[in-house]
């Protein structure tokens, strides 16, 4: 920053300059009578005027009185205006000493004396002044506090403070100047001066050894004190400061870091190196067998363990340290935690079993198994369940496979099961089947049952098929069923008799006979467990009735479940439950009003199965067994309804009223039954599509009339991956009411309870479903025919792993199947989250809520 330091003793001899040249301009005037001058000069030959210079630095005249008394002055003689007769007169701003009312406050100035100008046009400045504003201006050296970033140290003084006087002129009265190098030490300024040290010493200065010493500005020197980081004096280092030495200049040294002596007369080589001399030294990570306490965890890098080694420039070798343990097989490791590198039991060279790796990361094989395949006739298909009802197809099929080994186990990993098509499938894991063991293998992973091996790519034919097991090439067992020969029996298991289950006897029909056993709902079988015999023991029926209701008034079609019981000596009285037997038959049927259904042939019968909450409390009814039916209602009109038992497998039956048995059947005491006529189903259509992850998956049907419509003609069938042809079909039970909604669920979701019937669905979002009912196409999800890649999608809406509702202006199906489909034309999207293994968005799921 500049700094205004001219002095006013300056500003005097600039003034008295200016003053010396007004007066040489007024001495130059001629004397005598004839002088040209304005004006006459006085009789004693002094000037007659004084010149100044006006604030815009030019000169001007101001006549002063002569001293005969003369006021006349040069000029016009016309009698205008003349300027400089100390009187304003005409236009004149001011004239002379003549300025009117105007003051230098009145100009903007803090004080001093206005003056005019030469010309009488305006006002002369000079002698005002600002001083006092607390601003240097023009002329001033201070004002006030303002000093101009000055001190006394500015102006040559040594120590002090400086001030302003009234005249803005530097007041030095408190400044003081000293002399360094006077052998005294003088003021603030001065730390030492000469050989007086003020008591200043290295140590008590924080350094260590050395000597200080004055500079010739009077400044303390420390340079020769030891720790200041700099070599001076008698110092042969100081701290990093090593006068350009290295551990090459100190001997026979090849490398490291040099340093000071802690008295900087010497230096350190503790930090030097010499590779090859055993003892890890100053930047050494190591030299040897010297790793300085070290190994393989303690290096950088992460390694787990192993052998640590010192490579030829004495650096750490790490090629001999592992990671052993981190779960990733690196270098040197078969494996690692659970990391196999690709390995299992099979590659090597076992035929089964689970692989692991042992603490040092090698292949643990001891928990690997070398079981061998079955071969030829080693192993038999004893069980087949082709055509289910409870789980239709294709999720309810499944086979069984027995040992009949009495000592011998297999390993059925590697083998494949195929038809004399193209259906077949390979067992990919771990499946061992020991001496007298079942396996079984369902097409889903419910099938009724938990099955031991769930498959894909074999459809069990429901009319004929084969089915064979191949093991490394050998064709160890087959069955080619028909439905002639083997029993075809619609919701039961096909299954040898326990006396020929083998590789042989089951190529036989005649071996073979329909399961009697329930496993889950209606469906029949002995999945994993020993086969029914095909000539089980009869039994008489003691007592029977049709225990309730007795009366049905409903619509067509609906589906009724009707209740009968049964007491056999000996065998419904092993326990207060169910104890059913292999030819214990039972059936709920109807026939025309005031019938007998031993004689007449127009009674229609449907199966009946123990009910599986049965539990009978006191007596008679822990003795009894208790049977369920569900019956479809036939055609508008009056009928009678009643139970059946038979205990030879349906060789001969006793009918059951309402009062029982004992009497022997009486129509009167039949259950009455009167039907009404349901609305049309080809009314109906989607409401609802919800495909979740796994196997959430939901579809709603609406019913916009005014009357109960019935499912029984209708079936909701599946077209996979752009089919042309539905790959299965699952028929409908069930009413849905006026207004209301009807909603199948998969079988996983059987908890919730806006379910109204359970069923394996199947489909994915590139899957077209259609509803069909009395042989007609009422509505299409998809377009039948084209497989549109993972989903079918339009307008931010598409039908994988969303919720799909049908919108508000949607009153009947798309019953054109071939037409492309759009979803967001007629559908309102929510997304759900692929990664949430539970349903979500299902507060809508059984109520119609049109978005």
């Amino acid at each position: 920053m500049h700094k205004h330091v001219r002095s006013h003793l300056q500003w005097t001899a600039l003034l008295a300059l200016a003053s010396a040249c007004g007066d040489d301009g007024a001495s130059a005037t001629s004397m005598g009578s004839d002088s040209d001058s304005a004006t006459e000069g006085s009789s004693s030959g002094e000037p007659g005027t004084i010149t100044v210079a006006d604030s815009s630095g030019s000169s001007s005249a101001s006549a002063s009185a002569s001293a005969t008394g003369d006021s006349s002055s040069s000029g016009s003689d016309s009698g205008g205006p003349a300027c400089g007769n100390d009187v304003r007169e005409g236009d004149e701003v001011c004239d002379g000493s003549d300025v009117g009312d105007a003051t230098c406050e009145s100009e903007g100035f803090v004080g001093g004396t206005l003056a005019c100008n030469a010309q009488c046009d305006g006002f002369d400045t000079s002698g005002c002044t600002s001083c006092g504003n607390g601003m240097i201006d023009a002329r001033e050296d201070c004002d006030g506090d303002d000093l101009g970033d000055n001190a006394c140290t500015d102006l040559g003084f040594d120590e002090g403070t400086l001030a302003c006087d009234a005249s803005c002129v530097f007041d030095t009265s408190a400044c003081v100047a000293y002399s360094c190098g006077d052998g005294a030490i003088n003021g603030e300024t001065e730390e030492c001066d000469g050989t007086d040290l003020n008591k200043a010493s290295c140590d008590a200065a924080g350094f260590g050894a050395g000597e200080v010493s004055c500079t010739d500005r009077c400044v303390l020197d420390f340079t020769a004190c030891c720790g200041d980081g700099n070599v001076g004096g008698s110092e042969t280092c100081d701290g990093d400061d090593l006068a350009g030495n290295s551990c090459a200049t100190q001997g026979d040294f090849d490398g490291g870091v040099l340093g000071c002596s802690e008295a900087c007369d010497g230096f350190d080589v503790s930090g030097c190196t010499l590779c090859g001399d055993g003892a890890a030294q100053g930047s050494e990570q190591c030299d040897g067998d010297d790793l300085l306490g070290n190994d393989c965890t303690t290096v950088p890098g992460g390694f787990v363990g192993g052998s640590l080694a010192c490579a030829p420039d004495c650096g750490f070798d790490t090629s001999g340290c592992n990671f052993c343990g981190n779960d990733i097989v690196d270098a040197g490791e078969q494996c690692d935690g659970t990391a196999l590198d690709g390995a299992d039991c099979l590659t090597l060279g076992h035929t089964g079993g689970v692989l692991g790796c042992d603490a040092a990361c090698g292949y643990d094989e001891s928990q690997c198994t070398d079981f061998p395949l079955p071969g030829v006739e080693a192993v038999a298909i004893t069980e087949i369940m082709r055509d289910p009802s409870s789980i239709p197809d294709p999720g309810g099929e499944w086979f069984e496979i027995y040992n009949p080994s009495l000592t011998e186990t297999y390993q059925l990993r590697g083998c494949l099961f195929q038809d004399d098509g193209v259906d077949n499938f390979d067992i990919t894991s771990d499946l061992v089947i020991g001496p007298g063991e079942l396996r079984t293998f369902g097409r889903s992973d419910n099938p009724g049952f938990v099955p031991d091996y769930v498959y894909d790519g074999l459809a069990l034919g429901n009319s004929a098929d084969e089915l064979e097991l191949f093991c490394v090439g050998n064709s160890v067992d087959r069955v080619a069923y028909d439905d002639m020969d083997f029993p075809d029996v619609s919701g039961a298991a096909m299954q040898v008799d326990p006396v020929a289950t083998n590789a042989v006897d089951n190529d036989n029909g005649s071996n073979w006979c329909a399961a009697m056993t329930p496993y889950f709902m209606t469906d029949l079988g002995t999945p994993g467990l020993a086969n029914d015999s095909c000539s089980p023991p009869t039994y008489a029926i003691d007592y029977c009735n049709l225990q309730f209701p007795t009366s049905i008034d409903d619509l067509e079609g609906a589906g009724v479940d009707v209740f009968g019981r049964l007491y056999i000596a000996g065998l419904t009285d092993q326990s207060n439950v169910n104890d059913p037997a292999v030819n214990v038959v039972a059936a709920v049927g109807y026939g025309p009003d005031g019938t007998d259904p031993s004689l007449d042939m127009g009674w229609v019968w449907t199966a009946a199965a123990p009910n599986p909450g049965w539990v009978g409390m006191g007596f008679p009814d822990a003795n009894n067994d208790e049977y369920v039916g569900t019956m479809t209602l036939p055609l508008p009109g009056d009928y009678d309804f009643a139970y059946r038992f038979s205990g030879d497998g349906g060789l001969t039956f006793t009918y059951c009223d309402g009062t029982g048995s004992t009497d022997g059947y009486a129509a009167a005491d039949a259950g009455q039954m009167t039907t009404s006529p349901a609305g049309d189903p080809t009314v109906l259509f989607f409401s609802e599509y919800y495909e979740g992850t796994s196997n959430n998956k939901v579809l709603e049907l609406y019913n916009p009339s005014a009357q109960s419509v019935n499912l029984a003609a209708c079936q909701i069938r599946t077209y996979a991956n752009g089919a042309v042809v539905p790959g299965s079909s699952l028929p409908l039970v069930g009413l849905v009411l006026p207004g209301e909604v009807f909603t199948v669920c998969h079988t996983s979701l059987a908890a919730q309870p806006f379910c109204d019937q359970l069923a394996s669905l199947a489909f994915n979002g590139n899957d077209a479903l259609e509803l069909y009912c009395d042989m007609t196409t009422v509505d299409v999800i998809g377009q039948l025919g084209f497989n549109p890649g993972a989903e079918w999608a339009g307008g931010g809406t598409g039908t994988l792993d969303e919720d799909l509702r049908r919108n508000c202006n949607v009153t009947a199906g798309d019953t054109n199947g071939a037409d492309a489909f759009d979803p967001s034309l007629q559908w309102t999207g929510l997304p759900i989250i692929a990664a949430n293994p539970q349903p979500e968005n299902i507060d809508d799921l059984g109520e119609w809520n049109c978005p």
